[in-house]
């Protein structure tokens, strides 16, 4: 078959073509010279063609919010000299919006007074371990997740646990299943649980009542419940339109536990890396959000004043940017399905109920014949290995990294039309 061919798309071409002025093409991506998806590529993976497909970095291929880019080139030629600018009030009034969509009764707040900034997720995440921890304490955290994440317990001397994390029972649809984790594998004698939810690369989303649990389980046990919530705007829950995944804990009114530390970004939700949109973490404890603060003071990890700029103007002006946006790639979630149902491929994969991420076993890819069925796809040749991905010109995240050597994580933020070639390439080399 033709590895450029894209009969998927003809098929919902009418439906695709509803989103296709949102994303940039991957050649408009290619002219920039300073575009990391793109100009790494050649430095990073040497083996792969000149014609590689970029779905390693998690970024969009979609411009900014027009009305936050505008705002910062305003201000740079207005404004000069050190300025400050408060975020609390804005963050407040966005997770408000969020706690809205939830049926339950028992919902909590962010108020203004429980945000602190901070130049990164990483930075605020490593500077709330080195605050909070001792060497050698134990760090539980989730298996796969996002690797830097682990990199941080290991790096400023802690003894990292992991907690594996089943993928979805139902593992060739994208039907949203909402997760658990049995709490019985939880380390009582953890000094932090450092979880990233939603889960990159998973898209797993815990159960509210989980959720619950598992905070009253750090709350016994005297556990820091550090929790990445970066990817929490890209939310395809069951039964919901798509919108943003509540705070952990929120539903059940424990998003104020005095164990919680919430980190979270604008950056990631409006495609504001290259600002970038200013990181905050939400501590309702008076005492470990003051310390936090001290800390990120004391090594200048701040949030500048473009970044905070950045993230009042997205969080107060550009809801109905993210609404097109997720419906957007909501289609593309779906499209993901389309491709493996229209090939007869089998495949175990997993997109989550949240994020925009296809979490995909390369091995697990074969023909899904039934009776005579002599159909083109029955001589379908996979990829077998990530090294076979980068060879063939699709260029994801290596699954080694997350602790899943047999899997590739891409990118699903970009055209369809991407999507698809890209598909073609790991299923029919």
């Amino acid at each position: 078959m033709d590895i450029n061919a894209t009969p998927v798309l003809e098929a919902h071409r009418k439906e695709a073509d509803r989103y296709s002025s949102l994303w940039d093409s991957d050649e408009s991506g290619k002219q920039s010279t300073s575009r990391l998806k793109y100009a790494g590529v050649s430095k990073r993976f040497p083996q792969a063609p000149s014609d590689a497909i970029a779905m390693w970095i998690a970024d969009m291929n979609i411009r900014p919010p027009e009305e936050v880019m505008a705002l910062l080139q305003q201000h740079i030629v207005t404004e000069y000299g050190y300025q400050d600018c408060d975020v609390g009030q804005a963050v407040a009034d966005w997770h408000s919006q969020q706690n809205v969509q939830l049926s339950s009764q028992h919902t909590s707040a962010v108020l203004p007074e429980h945000v602190v900034d901070a130049v990164s997720t990483i930075g605020a995440i490593d500077t709330a371990l080195c605050t909070f921890c001792n060497k050698g304490d134990k760090v539980m955290h989730l298996l796969p997740s996002y690797p830097p994440l682990q990199d941080i317990i290991e790096s400023n001397g802690l003894q990292p646990i992991s907690i594996e994390l089943p993928l979805s029972e139902n593992k060739t649809t994208n039907s949203g299943h909402i997760e658990t984790i049995d709490t019985a594998l939880l380390d009582a004698d953890a000094k932090a649980f450092l979880l990233c939810h939603p889960n990159n690369p998973t898209g797993t989303v815990l159960d509210i009542e989980n959720q619950a649990e598992i905070i009253r389980f750090c709350e016994r046990h005297n556990i820091l419940l550090i929790v990445d919530a970066v990817h929490s705007d890209f939310g395809f829950l069951p039964h919901v339109a798509p919108s943003s995944v509540p705070l952990f804990g929120a539903a059940r009114g424990l998003l104020c536990s005095p164990i919680l530390i919430h980190i979270n970004s604008a950056s990631k939700t409006f495609n504001l890396a290259s600002v970038p949109g200013a990181s905050y973490a939400v501590v309702a404890d008076d005492a470990k959000r003051e310390a936090l603060r001290r800390a990120l003071n004391r090594r200048h990890l701040n949030a500048s004043i473009l970044s905070k700029l950045a993230l009042v103007c997205a969080y107060n002006a550009s809801s109905k940017w993210l609404e097109q946006v997720l419906v957007a790639i909501e289609f593309n979630r779906n499209f993901v399905n389309a491709f493996f149902y229209h090939h007869k491929l089998k495949a175990t994969y997993t997109m989550g109920a949240a994020g925009y991420f296809l979490w995909l076993s390369i091995s697990s890819i074969t023909p899904q014949l039934k009776g005579n069925d002599t159909s083109s796809t029955g001589s379908a040749r996979t990829v077998s290995t990530f090294d076979d991905c980068i060879k063939n010109g699709v260029i994801g995240s290596d699954g080694s990294a997350f602790g899943n050597p047999d899997f590739i994580r891409l990118n699903l933020a970009c055209s369809p039309d991407t999507i698809e070639r890209a598909l073609n390439r790991i299923c029919f080399c």
